[in-house]
């Protein structure tokens, strides 16, 4: 399974909707559309059974799947994955400072960074939508932007 044209939102909760239903992130299950999933005595469609699905087979999915993801475009560090686990489990900025024997302002800091990282991020995003978004394959071999004037320099 092939996670790297899901969107940032797909991969943030741990399903994307493709052609014929939706993809769980962390295992690769299909839940088909049309089909009926049983579930603690009652019946659900595949939307509602893939978000069910995560929550009870992959609970710890933000954590494994994405913040200690040894994926190669996972590049946050050790100590940046520990924040981020702990600022996933909702804990208050003197809480995680405590955990990690630095001062609250320095988490603050840190969420600032974060923050500012996130913002570049879609900027960058954005860039290379609006330079490339018109020339996805989509599974062709090569596919040509409805604004190309020229093929091969002619």
């Amino acid at each position: 399974m092939d996670r790297a044209h899901w969107t940032p939102e797909d991969l943030a909760r741990g399903y994307a909707r493709e052609e014929g239903g939706y993809r769980c992130a962390a295992c690769g299950r299909l839940f088909e559309e049309g089909e009926v999933y049983p579930s603690g005595g009652r019946f659900y469609t595949a939307s509602r059974a893939v978000v069910l699905h995560l929550e009870r087979e992959h609970p710890d999915y933000l954590q494994t799947g994405l913040i200690d993801s040894d994926s190669k475009y996972n590049t946050l560090t050790r100590n940046q994955r520990r924040l981020y686990a702990l600022f996933a489990q909702g804990l208050p900025d003197k809480e995680v400072a405590a955990r990690l024997g630095v001062s609250v302002s320095t988490v603050r800091h840190q969420k600032f960074v974060f923050r500012e990282k996130a913002k570049q991020a879609r900027h960058y995003l954005a860039i290379y939508e609006g330079v490339f978004g018109c020339c996805s394959t989509d599974g062709a071999i090569v596919a040509l932007c409805e604004r190309a004037e020229e093929v091969d320099g002619q």
